[in-house]
């Protein structure tokens, strides 16, 4: 009989272990693949930080994004100002003249009308190196190029020519595909891996992630850095495995937690559980909710993670992006 209950209890204890490590490897189906490249090799970070127009630096940054339409020419003053702060040029290049959300400018692009403007836009943009980050999150409903109005046939084309006709003019420039987190709408044909260019065309991997928090929208609730980010970063290694990932804008709404202490588990996950992570870029704008790093103890606990041995502040942290040296 007492033999008898310790196989039944040896047999509970397995069975209880099993189910552990079931819910684990669902919760954290992370901790039990093997490691990519980009997960193993260039453990430096880098921070940045898109701003509007004027603003004034609250810290160092590696990376400094400028938002730019297809009316307007290549940016050269904000360029230079920020190639002399030390950091690297990001440039967000919306495909749009008037109104982003409804302008549908990518047929035109891949008939040849804008090669004049790309070329020349590409002339004025030497001088270093630069982050080109062409209509970013295609797998969205809510710009002129998202694939829910145009297609991701006519995206992918686009991409290509714009990078073709780009770097005859500026060598230096590495390209990022930039996506939104979650496709919108969320269906087979409008996955971010259908607007993928291809290997040749896209040096780096873009993620715009974001906590709404609880008070910015009514079907959003307060995600942990982890929450909001492992999803999608676990499809762009399986789809795209030898390219690093920058977050090109994350931030986070203030209502429904602790902002502050959000920055700081944003930034401790970075080279633990998302280690192919090399930038993070805070998009600090006040608009459909205060994303804005609007405190001290915000600032301090973003900006102060530079030197501390994991992330730069500086354009060399980067430089292998744009030399192809692992």
């Amino acid at each position: 009989m007492m033999k008898l209950l310790k196989l039944i209890t040896a047999a509970a204890l397995i069975i209880s272990a099993a189910a552990a490590l079931y819910m684990l490897r669902t919760a954290r189906p992370e901790l039990f693949r093997k490691k990519t490249l980009m997960e193993k090799e260039h453990p430096v970070c880098a921070l940045g930080v898109a701003e509007p127009p004027g603003a004034v630096p609250a810290g160092k940054a590696g990376i400094r994004n400028v938002y730019v339409n297809w009316k307007t020419s290549f940016p050269e003053a904000e360029v230079r100002a920020i190639r002399a702060s030390g950091a690297i040029p990001m440039i967000t290049w919306e495909p749009y003249l008037d109104d982003i959300a409804r302008d549908a400018l990518l047929p035109d692009i891949n008939a040849g009308k804008y090669d004049a403007y790309i070329s020349s836009f590409a002339g004025r943009s030497q001088g270093g190196r630069l982050f080109l980050r062409f209509g970013h999150e295609p797998n969205s409903d809510w710009y002129g190029w998202s694939g829910a109005k145009t297609s991701p046939v006519l995206y992918v084309k686009a991409f290509r020519r714009v990078r073709e006709l780009f770097l005859k003019g500026n060598k230096e420039t590495a390209f990022i595909f930039s996506v939104n987190s979650k496709d919108v709408p969320g269906t087979g044909w409008n996955r971010f891996e259908n607007y993928y260019p291809g290997d040749d065309y896209a040096d780096v991997i873009g993620i715009d992630a974001f906590n709404w928090g609880t008070g910015a929208k009514g079907w959003q609730s307060w995600a942990t850095p982890r929450q909001m980010l492992t999803p999608a970063y676990l499809r762009a290694l399986k789809a795209f495995p030898s390219k690093p990932v920058f977050l090109t804008e994350t931030a986070s709404c203030g209502q429904g937690g602790d902002k502050a202490q959000w920055i700081t588990e944003l930034l401790d996950s970075i080279g633990k559980p998302f280690p192919a992570v090399k930038a993070v870029v805070w998009f600090n704008y006040d608009k459909e909710c205060d994303w804005t790093l609007s405190s001290d103890g915000m600032r301090r606990n973003f900006y102060g993670a530079c030197g501390s041995g994991r992330f730069e502040c500086s354009d060399k942290s980067l430089e292998w992006i744009f030399t192809g040296k692992p």
